[in-house]
């Protein structure tokens, strides 16, 4: 279950996105590629598999913004929160940055970047492993238009 919220504004003559979003996560420390996952043990005390559960809390600001008759630019940030009976950290961050089309009244094409900056933190050993992961992402957009 992840519960969200999103509102929706315009903004001069695009519009501004704000979404929160809570999702419940119960991680596995099993190799779930190499092994089937089981769900509420993998050889831990009580302790250890109560820690686990934890919530992730997302938020994200979009703001997209039309130029040039059927251009437009699309920029987001989303940073993320780990709440856990043990701790609770900032783990990473999404931005990315676009510019689309509009081929048609139901058609978009989109050419964008995305930066995703993570923290992975590993307690036993007190170490943090900080990541910068890059990547090209092209949306094509198939949209039902209604009418009102």
């Amino acid at each position: 279950m992840i519960p969200q919220l999103q509102i929706t504004k315009p903004l001069k003559k695009g519009e501004f996105i704000q979404r929160y979003r809570a999702e419940f996560r119960w991680p596995s420390h099993t190799d779930t590629l190499a092994t089937s996952y089981i769900f509420l043990s993998d050889g831990e005390s009580q302790e250890v598999l109560a820690d686990r559960f934890n919530v992730r809390l997302r938020g994200m600001a979009r703001w997209i913004n039309p130029f040039h008759e059927q251009w437009y630019t699309h920029l987001s940030v989303e940073p993320m929160v780990v709440i856990s009976p043990s701790v609770t950290h900032f783990d990473q961050n999404r931005t990315y940055l676009a510019i689309g089309r509009s081929i048609r009244k139901n058609l978009r094409v989109e050419l964008g970047y995305l930066n995703q900056f993570a923290i992975q933190r590993i307690p036993n050993d007190q170490l943090r492993t900080y990541r910068f992961n890059h990547a090209i992402h092209v949306f094509v957009y198939l949209e039902n238009v209604r009418k009102h």
